[in-house]
């Protein structure tokens, strides 16, 4: 029999001895594969939607847009300057200028500001809106034409009414653009939002009759003028833009924006998305490395009459090294397949794709260069988790390891001292700290790090609320979505957090066993030594607490540009519930450790 096949068979039967312990192991790695896949391959699924967006609604190349200087209006020479622009011998096609002003609207009781463009009842040769229901403006019976994702933030459809300065327009259509950015991104080139309340609203895209424009202007709000071109070549957007829009507002020359950087703005939302779910992967393999490094250190103290006996049967020390790791890697393996297949059938779900396109979603690909980076990101986790304890088991003597003694754990005389006048649960859950500083280190960690995730995920909801703009606005459907994947991140974080809690208290229940056992027969009751080992993973917890509320405030703080401190309610909710939740992970192994036979335990011995 050859080595590696007596390797798979031990590696093969060693998983089977502990099934339980497998599956929790295969699901914490699991998780931290599937977040850092959705992170990785979360990319590219609005460029198909764009550009059939684009192509169905014949969209510019260039926007070109004219804004008066402050205090001023567009005048005929602006205007002739932009006429200029459009007829240069890059552009090979131009639409009409639209006029376009900002006015207050109101439907069923939801508030917000619209960009209201001003259009012609017949179609332009560039941007012409796919009208969705309804029909096209028309100026001989008036009404309004609602983009589809600002329609949908508003609550209505054709046939509803809204509210423009006081004007009351029946909704005709409803109608999808790729000319500028859908409801909530339209600013982001460029509003004139001068009413008290306005710069923080998020407008939305009303088209009109060209006269309803001149009516809903003023001065604080006056016309502007877009009008949109198609170039020869396409890709020479960003190079036309950059050449003749350097000098755009508020100068009152024209701003150009190419297509390139509209499709960018489409991608804005999933961009935010993928920047949460790569922190929250990153977050999970902390803990993944943290779960397996006490699984490994609480499984060789078993396994060391195991590699005593491989050693006397002629097993060198590499050999019974690579069994002792052997069984992680392929739970590893099995572990980074079911994440990629899982990432992969997940991201397209986490797309929330703007009402403001048409199609769907593009393909989500999990290329050669992401399979190598999960597969080595897991791998790499379980290696480093591993092999020190399994090397220290294999290099231990013969003779040692027959004779079952385990590693002889620390002990400090300063704790002894400090703990001798204590009551029982506290004096021995304090030396059982002591005991395994290692393990108490890792606790911490863990606790530290999803708790930082968590005080992140709160920081973000409450800044996130404190952006929406106006009170009684519009729904903003990037934050509905961002809240969505916030909250699946904070859940997986105390999923992960949650399995390594058992495996550390599991592992400090067994290592305690003899301890135990000797203080009861002094007579200590099954309660107190119960409570003991709460005391062992409470303070631990307590540490890593306060270090992941300090790291969590600390991150948030360094990353957002505008930082709005949750409510402290939901803070100290973090806290009763983060020891909450170790207190009941550790009471179950605790009891069961608590109520075993003296006897049999000092036989064991």
């Amino acid at each position: 029999m050859t080595s590696i096949v007596l390797l798979y068979r031990l590696a093969r039967r060693d998983l089977r001895r502990r099934p339980a312990e497998a599956l929790l192991l295969l699901a914490a790695l699991a998780v931290a594969s599937t977040t850092l896949t959705i992170g990785l391959v979360l990319h590219g699924q609005t460029a198909v939607p764009y550009a059939e967006t684009r192509q169905r609604t014949s969209g510019p190349d260039v926007v070109a847009a004219l804004f008066p200087p402050p205090g001023r209006s567009v005048t005929g020479a602006d205007r002739d300057r932009l006429a200029a622009l459009a007829g240069r011998r890059e552009v090979a096609a131009r639409s009409p200028a639209f006029p376009t002003t900002w006015a207050s609207i109101e439907a069923a009781g939801v508030n917000g500001v619209a960009e209201v463009q001003g259009r012609d009842a017949n179609p332009s040769p560039v941007d012409r809106p796919a009208v969705v229901s309804g029909h096209w403006v028309d100026g001989d019976h008036g009404g309004v034409v609602v983009e589809r994702a600002f329609a949908r933030a508003l609550g209505v459809d054709v046939g509803d009414h809204v509210t423009l300065d006081g004007q009351r327009l029946r909704v005709v259509g409803v109608a999808v653009s790729a000319a500028l950015p859908p409801y909530p991104q339209l600013c982001t080139i460029g509003c004139i939002l001068d009413r008290p309340g306005w710069p923080s609203a998020q407008p939305g895209l009303v088209w009109a009759p060209r006269h309803e424009v001149g009516s809903l202007s003023s001065g604080r709000e006056p016309v502007v003028w877009f009008q949109y071109l198609r170039l020869h070549d396409p890709s020479t957007a960003p190079a036309f833009a950059a050449r003749y829009g350097a000098d755009g507002p508020p100068t009152g020359r024209t701003d150009l924006e190419p297509w390139q950087a509209i499709a960018a703005r489409q991608a804005e939302q999933l961009s935010s998305e993928r920047t949460v779910v790569v922190f929250g992967s990153t977050l999970l393999v902390v803990l993944a490395l943290a779960t397996l490094a006490v699984l490994v250190g609480g499984r060789m103290a078993d396994e060391v009459s195991r590699v005593g006996t491989l050693k006397a049967a002629g097993a060198t020390p590499a050999f019974v090294a690579r069994l002792l790791l052997a069984s992680y890697l392929a739970v590893g393996l099995v572990a980074a397949a079911v994440g990629l297949v899982a990432g992969r059938v997940l991201a397209p779900r986490l797309v929330a794709r703007s009402a403001g396109l048409l199609g769907a979603s593009g393909p989500t690909s999990v290329s050669v260069g992401d399979v190598l980076i999960v597969v080595g990101t897991i791998l790499a986790v379980v290696v480093v988790a591993s092999v020190i304890p399994a090397w220290r088991a294999a290099r231990t003597s013969t003779v040692h390891a027959l004779a079952g003694a385990g590693r002889t754990p620390h002990r400090s005389r300063l704790i002894v001292r400090a703990s001798a006048g204590l009551p029982p649960p506290a004096l021995f859950g304090l030396r059982f700290v002591a005991r395994r500083p290692r393990r108490t280190l890792l606790t911490a960690m863990s606790i530290a790090v999803a708790v930082c995730g968590s005080v992140v995920a709160l920081y973000a909801q409450a800044s996130l609320r404190a952006e929406r703009g106006p009170a009684g606005g519009p729904a903003d459907p990037q934050v509905a979505q961002l809240h969505t994947v916030l909250l699946a991140v904070t859940l997986l974080l105390v999923v992960m957090t949650a399995v390594n809690l058992v495996f550390v208290a599991t592992a400090s229940a067994v290592d305690a066993r003899r301890l135990l056992a000797v203080a009861r027969t002094l007579g200590a009751t099954p309660a107190e030594s119960a409570a003991s080992l709460g005391v062992a993973q409470v303070l631990p917890a307590i540490v890593g607490l306060v270090l992941g509320f300090v790291a969590g405030s600390a991150i948030f703080r360094a990353l957002a540009a505008h930082t709005v401190t949750p409510p402290l309610a939901q803070l100290a909710g973090l806290a009763l519930l983060a020891v909450c939740l170790v207190v009941a992970l550790t009471a179950v192994p605790a009891r069961i450790e608590a109520l075993r036979p003296i006897a049999e335990t000092l036989r064991e011995a």
